[in-house]
């Protein structure tokens, strides 16, 4: 196989046995060689320079149970209108013990986890292909239809519209392994690497960086594999290991100096580095009933913060934590939310397992359902960010 940096924008072949598909999609021929225009010019959306909330979007993605093997992308109005037609995502696993991306739909990571598997108009993905024994990560572009229910059939581990970052030829002789990668305020990707030892030795691990202009160079050596991601606003990468916790739903002030991390009882404040080694200060939050899960962050005395059952403003004075209810959870359970302007936008669950997109003032005040995802076939709700409208 080329490992040329050409695209070839071919048909994904699939859709996964849960009640699926095959036939062809058809990826979007404007894809075709070369290389995603977002990943080497735009950071993650967070970043961008954001529009007047009215011309502002909301990416939403899930998992249709009916089109197992993909993810779906929608933008939404905050009035719950779509906006343009949904795309979607191979995310099949490469292998029995691998996920293909960050953002696949075998695991049970909030928004904020995910956002930065995508580059910044939501439209691309970072992902992982098998080739000549190794597993190299690249770029997917996404895809304007899945296979017809029905059909049987599979995604293909080996997406052809993809773009390797690796760096490495598929003749090569060295075995790699690098895991989903995470795309960073920098525009590179960042992701780890187990490289085979020679003549029986052990293997080396490093943490990688790459971009479609540059081959993939270490940035440093690590004791393991693990996945990568930026937590929101985060400046340098979240290296989870499945040994390392804490950091993992962070949610830092823009810029990145500190951060809110949910713990048991309350929320700890602090540095990146404090916040993944499980430092900072903790403030107690009584009567949250559950962790907090921080998702807009003001100033280092004002964050926004839910669990799944309510929204809380908090403020910070000296060592206590003032808390004020914005809304106790109009179904069985809150999912991502995210602050737009001044309305809050949020993911709700009910007792049938459905999810709807829900709306309310910051300043607190009745919840709005503007939108129900369909019954019985959408998983894994999860709020992306915002992108300006066109």
């Amino acid at each position: 196989m080329s490992r040329s940096p050409a695209l070839v924008a071919a048909a994904l072949v699939g859709g996964l046995a849960l009640a699926t598909a095959c036939s062809s999609n058809q990826a979007d021929p404007s894809n075709k060689d070369q290389p995603p225009s977002t990943a080497p010019s735009s950071a993650p959306a967070q970043q961008t320079q954001q529009a007047p909330p009215e011309k502002r979007l909301v990416a939403i993605t899930w998992c249709d149970t009916l089109n197992a093997g993909y993810r779906t992308q929608q933008k939404f109005a905050l009035d719950g209108s779509r906006s343009g037609s949904p795309v979607y995502f191979n995310v099949t696993p490469v292998d029995a013990t691998a996920n293909a991306t960050q953002a696949g739909c075998n695991n049970n990571l909030s928004g904020a986890e995910l956002r930065s598997a995508f580059t910044a108009d939501y439209d691309t993905i970072v992902t992982t292909k098998t080739d000549n024994g190794s597993r190299h990560v690249g770029f997917e572009y996404s895809v304007s239809s899945v296979p017809e229910t029905g059909e049987g059939g599979a995604p293909d581990s080996t997406p052809a519209n993809f773009y390797d970052l690796t760096g490495i030829s598929a003749d090569s002789l060295q075995k790699v392994l690098d895991t989903p990668g995470a795309v960073a305020p920098d525009k590179k990707v960042y992701f780890t690497r187990e490289t085979d030892g020679e003549s029986g030795s052990d293997p080396t691990y490093q943490l990688m960086a790459a971009d479609p202009n540059t081959p993939a160079t270490p940035v440093r050596s690590i004791k393991e594999s693990g996945n990568v991601f930026f937590p929101p606003n985060a400046t340098k990468p979240f290296v989870n290991t499945g040994h390392t916790s804490s950091g993992a739903n962070a949610f830092y002030a823009k810029g990145g100096a500190y951060g809110f991390e949910g713990a048991d009882g309350g929320l700890k404040f602090g540095s990146q580095s404090e916040l993944e080694a499980g430092k900072g200060t903790l403030y107690e939050v009584p009567d949250t009933g559950d962790i907090l899960r921080p998702f807009h962050v003001y100033d280092r005395r004002h964050v926004l913060a839910s669990t799944q059952e309510a929204i809380f403003d908090l403020t910070l004075s000296g060592s206590k934590v003032t808390a004020k209810k914005i809304l106790t959870a109009p179904g069985h359970y809150l999912g991502d939310a995210l602050l737009v302007s001044d309305t809050i936008i949020f993911i709700a669950g009910d007792d049938k397992g459905e999810s709807s997109l829900y709306t309310v003032p910051a300043a607190g005040g009745p919840e709005k359902r503007v939108y129900q995802f369909p019954a019985g076939t959408t998983a894994a709700v999860n709020i992306l960010g915002t992108v300006n409208s066109s």
